[in-house]
């Protein structure tokens, strides 16, 4: 049964508001922006991977022209199986090193990495530098979340942590608009067998260039107070004056430091291995990794990335509403949801509540997922010899694309915002590294499993997988409201001894 105390609201003191000075800014943004790069990197690399040019360069190799396994598979798999391997290693690592470190060790990693890809002249040197590319963004996606929570003042902390999600966001479109930009360029010059192109090794060079300027940045920075407390270290006072540009002797400084340092859940447990530190835990602390896990796949089966990614276009070619280049379609969704995320971190996640926006979300894409399951269950025709999907009724088309551009809209405003913040309090100092490396190793396996699964439901009804989602955010809306802490404006340790 759920824990009644979950349901109680602690009330807030009553106090002013955090200034949020320039160090914490700074503190934070680094991290960011490592959020930034890794989108960035990420949709430049797969869409360089697709051009011509670079396809007749490195594609040749009679061992990677495979009939049954295609050379971007090796990239594809590579990238993501290192990513894994790099969040459980970044666990370790934030633990034992300092979440800094790890961080600029991530950082280090990618402009190694990147470095490879920009002037190399094989196909297993490009795959090498795929390879190390990964490994860093694993590590940086468990390090700057990490970062980032315990360095942010609790009123802030949602706006702080969610900007994380905004730059990746970010990255993204960056990584859209620079491939629109260079796309045609390089695919028109592949007929220029002569001349070596490099206009796509300039989107790596500037991913390397900022990678280099932020470790240099990211290296005059603090470390985590929290993981300094941990450390019994008292250089943790310092940077809490330094985050706050106040004095050591200021009450409010020596307040939040002996809050930190005397929490009784700053132990050693972060010196186990994965597998003794979910085996050794306590039952409420084993209760608090299930929330965290099931919010996270919560978050994964609103449908998101297989939405935008895969059946938004779809959609929209079914709709009659067809764009002359794929970049523009996608650029333009992911605006939307890059403004409608910037606005909910300007004025609403630290204040309407972290729950109260997961509950409305839920509710709200699970309409737009039901409205879906009916269109495409009695108004849309498949055409399986060429796989087109068509909407035959105008009204059924115009609720279709109403429906993705609210459940957009709905996403980026509640769970793409606040979910990233919400895993980061659900866990305690000592567990949150790790804990935030499995439920990004969480995010990639589920992410593959909901592909293929995809494909298959889609075989069976083109409506199917929308019903899917849409009774799994009707769960969703009950597992929030019994199950789902609000943590708006309270302290790390103040909700953790709130779910212990």
């Amino acid at each position: 049964m759920p824990n009644k105390r979950i349901h109680e609201r602690t009330p807030l003191l009553h106090r002013s508001p955090t200034v949020c000075t320039g160090a914490l800014i700074l503190s934070t943004f680094i991290p960011c922006l490592a959020g930034f790069l890794c989108a960035y990197d990420q949709t430049v690399m797969e869409t360089i991977q697709t051009l011509p040019d670079f396809q007749s360069h490195f594609y040749h190799d009679k061992h990677l022209t495979h009939p049954t396994f295609r050379p971007l598979d090796y990239l594809t798999i590579g990238y993501f199986s290192m990513a894994i391997l790099g969040s459980l290693t970044s666990g370790y690592v934030c633990d034992q090193a300092g979440r800094k470190s790890s961080l600029i060790g991530g950082l280090l990693l990618l402009s190694m990495g990147s470095l490879l890809n920009i002037d190399c002249g094989y196909a297993w040197l490009f795959l090498l530098g795929r390879l190390v590319v990964g490994f860093g963004s694993g590590m940086v996606v468990v390090a700057s979340p990490c970062l980032i929570a315990e360095v942010s003042q609790s009123d802030l902390r949602g706006c702080l942590v969610g900007f994380f999600t905004l730059l990746t966001m970010a990255g993204q479109l960056a990584g859209y608009y620079m491939m629109l930009e260079i796309g045609p360029n390089v695919s028109t010059s592949s007929i220029h067998r002569h001349r070596r192109n490099y206009d796509w090794r300039v989107a790596v060079g500037l991913e390397t260039c900022l990678c280099m300027l932020l470790i240099l940045i990211q290296w005059q920075l603090p470390e985590s107070p929290r993981w300094l407390a941990i450390e019994k270290d008292d250089e943790g006072l310092q940077v809490i004056a330094y985050l706050q540009e106040l004095p050591q002797d200021d009450p409010g400084v020596q307040q939040q430091w002996k809050q930190i340092k005397t929490s009784p859940h700053h132990d050693n447990d972060g010196m186990l291995g994965y597998s003794d530190l979910v085996r050794r835990t306590t039952p409420q602390r084993k209760r608090q990794w299930l929330v965290a896990c099931v919010l996270m796949v919560a978050n994964q089966v609103t449908g998101c990335d297989t939405l935008l990614k895969y059946y938004a276009s779809a959609i929209f070619y079914a709709s009659g509403l067809q764009a002359s280049n794929p970049f523009v379609a996608t650029g333009c969704t992911q605006s939307l949801a890059l403004a409608a995320t910037a606005i909910s971190l300007g004025w609403c996640v630290d204040h309407v509540g972290r729950k109260t926006l997961l509950f409305v979300g839920s509710l709200v894409l699970a309409m737009c997922h039901l409205g879906l399951a009916g269109v495409f269950q009695w108004f849309s025709i498949v055409d399986w010899q060429t796989g087109s999907l068509f909407l035959m009724d105008a009204n059924a088309r115009m609720v279709a694309v109403a429906c993705v551009y609210i459940f957009i809209i709905a996403y980026a405003f509640t769970w793409g915002s606040v979910i990233l913040t919400t895993s980061c309090e659900l866990f305690a100092t000592v567990d949150r590294a790790k804990g935030l490396a499995l439920l990004a190793c969480l995010v990639w396996a589920s992410s593959w499993l909901l592909i293929v699964s995809s494909l298959w439901c889609f075989a069976l009804s083109p409506a199917l997988v929308y019903w899917i989602h849409g009774g799994a955010m009707l769960g969703s809306c009950y597992f929030v409201y019994c199950w789902v802490p609000n943590t708006t404006k309270q302290s790390l340790e103040k909700i953790t001894e709130m779910l212990l």
